[in-house]
């Protein structure tokens, strides 16, 4: 027999911390020609130019007959002046393999070279500083010229040149190797593949063994810029295309320095995986096509890589772009004009610079280093274009975004970094962040300036409130429910927080979870992931568990896990500390890369120190032996924090160390939210709570359904359930048992026929029982009925539900498992049906807060306990007789200024004393105001403070009065100025 139910499984896991849990806008992963949102194309791995050429429009997967190129790039070859006698490639590979943990990506991709088999017209030479302990049984520097072979377990290339000890860093050793190699193996065309560590401006190529103990260096741009001359100055070559396979380096500062060094560069603006290429499926592409030009190279390389990545790999989180390098001049000069730009009003301009640089796609965020600072220029640009007033500042952005899309040859990217065009600009969040070495590797002097000295105008810290319910006791089966609500601007994160005191009485993080905010997608079309100035509410579910970290030996201990790179995609976490080799001392920082599905860790990415005081990021691939240690973050009375080793562990033969959640030890804990403004200092709220797991039934964790208000228990090591409308899901891991609760919202009918009903939905099955039972402290009566059926797929199957009815709302809970678990599915729905909760609305924190009213096209939010009057064409809310906020929208015609104008002579008018300042322009809640405060005494000889607003939407002119008694700061910040910023116009239904 067959079941004629169906389950639908979600196989994409959300966990729903609390505040505001929205997304961020995205694309499906590669081929956009604009900054909104694409479907997602069909990826085969096929190699050709795939990725997408902004302006050209969406590109369908091409062979390599198809080269990607615009009207005004033709295909140079063949020219008078190519070479039929030489071969049409060398390819130059330069790698230092020092550094413990690298040296097993070179050697992949030493072998993955071989295996294309380089032919006469491509040939490959590299050159490889090698580590004692390393694959290729030698520690010095060796010159390969490679030669076909299948065997990955060694070597075929011919070692043409061994130099002992090389300092890969010293720019005087890539001349040298640039000018031998195009001298000794002479081709038409020449490409560079640069690189391990990464830094963008920092420069790349971090070597640990110079011949100095205890002395690192790497290759600075200007040393990369050195040593390219030269070569050029010997062998009057230059390069086709210039590849990194360092991350971080697809960076303007970088590419400004290629220009003069190759036609073409390919980097990426992010992290870049050590297994980087494969170099075979690149090779034999190249082998069955040699006269290719650099323009389609760097196409097929973009192509190459993403597929290999995300489809092989499957890494999501990357992206790689190629740039025509002779348009790099033009891209630097429009930044130079932009910084000039925004420093023209430092205030205003910088409030507006300040949303593109929040809303735009951040890189290397998985590094765990804020001093990255790379964000994506285009999409910046582009936010700041849409967001400023006609006028210069617009059209200086304007000029960037058009000038980075010109000098894009092929973009293409994972679903994880939904965002951005690939290639980056160094910006840190403040001045004081600003690292002066940036100064001395420039060539955007301008562009430094703004950013080492220009801040928008100082704003109110955020207000943030933390409410909880009284719950005794907090743990995994009975969740700490609370209401967060944060007011603020310009705010750069906000993140749930939780930490616990430790028997010295320090206070230790468990938990710091930064949420993703709702996605735009502004009036032009850009995306941008930020938090809009103004309120934002949520309620937040705290189960009192955390990440635990542990080794296979079962070594472990709680660690803080932190989401970056969130999308609908999806995210990744981190845990920050140190990896020691093989156990030893010293060591580097690390960050431990988790997905959302599996256990065991992906991937280390290394922070390196170079001796010259820069750091570099690149990955590691540990060994079995080597010791992981998570920092322990201790969090001050101050707020500030400090970190210690945490405890020991040990990668495995996988080699990995694994995650988990698991429930909090009891103790005293304080959890809430933290916000942090992008230019000011953070604020939390907190609230105290104890966790005592005693009375948890084993087993089990709590999910609450804030929508259906209900909270019902169900086996912790089960997927975390997924509601949609009124149907919650969940499942073993395997599938192979799940469980389904169905709301009936309106039910009038009694339970027997509720019961029927849900029979009605069933196939042809066998009841094996039908018994009265009560469900939760309320004893609600409920029927318990037991089934039998065969299933074709899954075989011999029992199931059971229940059925009850609250206030009106009709439930059904029904759990489906294979016959031979038939005692757990029965203890199942026992516990199930005696820990059920009803709870109230809105978790008990009553009404929402604030109301929401649509005007027009248009909607608005005002405080819910405000009296609402339609009065002369204004929207008028207010708290009393003297304090209100109100707001006008009407057809425009008119510009803001002269409806200010009109609007102080109004509020002028009938009296006393009446003074205004002089006006201003104010940029909050990404839109551009006219703004002018007053006051006056009022027929009781009150003072009285007001807000005048005024802006242009289009046709449409929005105004806002506000008036209370004076002063009025905390009203202007909680009441006034979030009002306004929740004035927007209602998208229109989707099309078809």
């Amino acid at each position: 027999m067959t079941r004629g139910k169906l389950h639908q499984q979600c196989n994409w896991v959300v966990v729903t911390m609390g505040l505001l849990l929205g997304l961020v806008a995205c694309d499906p992963g590669g081929r956009l020609d604009q900054l909104t949102p694409q479907p997602p194309p069909a990826t085969p791995l096929l190699l050709g130019v795939t990725a997408e050429s902004p302006g050209i429009g969406a590109a369908a997967t091409a062979g390599p007959e198809q080269p990607l190129v615009t009207a005004d790039a033709p295909i140079l070859l063949p020219t008078p002046t190519y070479d039929a006698a030489r071969p049409a490639w060398t390819i130059l590979y330069y790698a230092s393999a020092d550094t413990a943990g690298r040296a097993g990506f070179v050697w992949d991709d030493l072998n993955e070279m071989e295996a294309a088999g380089p032919t006469d017209q491509v040939q490959v030479i590299a050159q490889i500083d090698w580590p004692p302990d390393g694959p290729a049984a030698t520690a010095e520097a060796v010159r390969y010229k490679v030669n076909p072979d299948a065997d990955t377990a060694q070597l075929a290339s011919e070692a043409v040149a061994t130099l002992g000890e090389v300092n890969m860093g010293d720019p005087v050793a890539l001349a040298e190797f640039v000018s031998w190699a195009i001298a000794t193996y002479p081709a038409n065309r020449y490409a560079l593949f640069l690189g391990d560590f990464g830094g963008g401006w920092r420069g790349c190529c971090f070597d640990t063994t110079i011949g100095v103990t205890g002395e690192s260096d790497h290759l600075s741009l200007t040393d990369i810029d050195q040593a390219l001359a030269n070569a050029a100055g010997q062998t009057g070559a230059r390069l086709e295309v210039i590849a990194f396979t360092a991350g971080l380096m697809s960076d303007l500062d970088v590419l400004q320095t290629m220009q003069s060094h190759a036609a073409f560069a390919v980097a990426s603006a992010g992290l870049m995986p050590g297994s980087g290429w494969d170099y075979t499926a690149v090779l034999t592409q190249l082998n069955a096509d040699p006269l290719v030009d650099g323009r389609q190279l760097a196409g097929d390389l973009v192509t190459a890589y993403v597929n290999y990545q995300r489809q092989v790999a499957g890494d999501e989180f990357v992206g790689l772009a190629a740039v025509d390098l002779a348009r790099v001049p033009v891209v630097t000069a429009a930044v130079e004009t932009l910084a000039l730009t925004l420093g023209n009003d430092p205030a205003l301009h910088g409030a507006i610079a300040a949303e593109g640089r929040r809303g735009a796609q951040r890189y290397g965020a998985a590094a765990g280093d804020p001093a990255i600072a790379a964000i994506d220029l285009l999409q910046a640009a582009a936010i700041i274009a849409e967001s400023a007033p006609a006028g210069e500042l617009q059209t200086a952005a304007t000029a960037v975004s058009s000038a980075v899309t010109e000098s894009l040859v092929a973009y293409d990217h994972g679903l994880g970094l939904p965002a951005g065009r690939g290639v980056a600009i160094y910006w840190p969040a403040t001045p004081a962040a600003f690292d002066p070495l940036y100064n001395q590797v420039t060539r955007l002097p301008s562009w430094a300036a703004y950013v080492a000295a220009a801040e928008p105008a100082t704003i109110d810290a955020p207000r943030v409130i933390v409410e909880s319910t009284p719950r005794d006791p907090i743990h995994i089966a009975n969740p700490a429910l609370m209401r967060a609500e944060v007011i603020g601007q310009r705010l750069d994160e906000v993140a749930l927080v939780a930490d616990q005191e430790a028997a010295d009485g320090r206070r230790v993080l468990r938990q710091y979870q930064p949420v993703a905010p709702a996605p735009l997608t502004l009036a032009g079309g850009t995306s941008a992931t930020l938090w809009r100035d103004g309120r934002h509410e949520s309620l937040i579910i705290w189960d009192a568990t955390a990440a635990y970290l542990a080794d296979a030996a079962g070594a472990g201990d709680f660690a803080v896990l932190r989401p970056v790179d969130v999308s609908s995609f999806g995210s990744q976490s981190i845990a920050v500390g140190r990896i020691r080799p093989g156990g030893g001392e010293g060591g580097m920082v690390v960050t431990a890369v988790f997905n959302e599905i599996d256990a065991a860790s992906q991937r280390l990415w290394a922070t390196a120190d170079v001796s010259s005081g820069t750091r570099l990021v690149g990955e590691l691939a540990p060994l079995a032996g080597d010791v992981f240690q998570a920092d322990t973050i201790f969090v001050q009375p101050d707020g500030a924090q400090t970190t210690e080793p945490g405890v020991a562990l040990v990668f495995d033969d996988a080699p990995a160390i694994y995650r988990s959640t698991r429930a909090l030890p009891a103790g005293r804990y304080t959890v809430g939210v933290r916000a942090q403004p992008l230019t000011e200092a953070s604020v939390q709220a907190v609230q105290p709570l104890a966790i005592d797991p005693a009375g948890a039934a084993t087993g089990f964790r709590a999910f609450v359904d804030a929508d259906n208000n209900a909270q019902f228990l169900y086996p912790a090591d089960w997927l975390p359930p997924v509601p949609q409308e009124d149907v919650t899901f969940t499942s073993n891991i395997s599938g192979t048992a799940q469980m389904q609760i169905r709301y009936y919202p309106g039910w009038t009918a009694d339970l027997a026929a509720l019961q029927t009903e849900v029979l009605t939905t069933f196939g042809e099955v066998s009841i094996l029982l039908q018994e009265p039972t009560t469900v939760g402290a309320e004893a609600v009566p409920a029927l318990r009925t037991a089934y039998g059926y065969d299933s074709a797929e899954q075989g011999a199957r029992t199931g059971m539900f229940l059925t009850f009815l609250k206030d009106g709302v009709g439930y059904v809970v029904d759990l489906d498992a294979p016959r031979e678990q038939e005692t757990a599915t029965l203890a199942t729905i026992g516990t199930i049906a005696a820990t059920w909760q009803f709870l109230p609305q809105r978790l008990g924190f009553g009404p929402e807060r604030w109301a929401a009213l649509n005007v027009a096209d248009f909607r608005l939010s005002y405080p819910a306990g405000y009296s609402y009057q339609d009065f002369n064409s204004w929207h008028r809310f207010a708290a009393d007789a003297r304090t209100f906020v109100a707001v006008r929208i009407q057809p425009g015609g008119r510009t803001p200024a002269e409806a200010m104008t009109g609007l102080l002579q109004t509020a002028a008018e009938g009296v006393a004393g009446f003074t205004a300042d002089e006006p201003q322009r104010l940029f909050y809640g990404g839109h551009l105001w006219e703004r002018n405060d007053f006051r006056y005494t009022d027929a009781d000889g009150a003072n009285v403070a007001g807000l005048l607003l005024s802006r242009l939407e289009g046709e449409t002119e929005i105004a806002v009065w506000a008036e209370g008694p004076d002063p009025a700061d905390e009203l202007l910040q909680t009441v006034w100025l979030p009002t306004a910023a929740s004035i927007e116009r209602i998208p229109p239904p989707p099309s078809g």
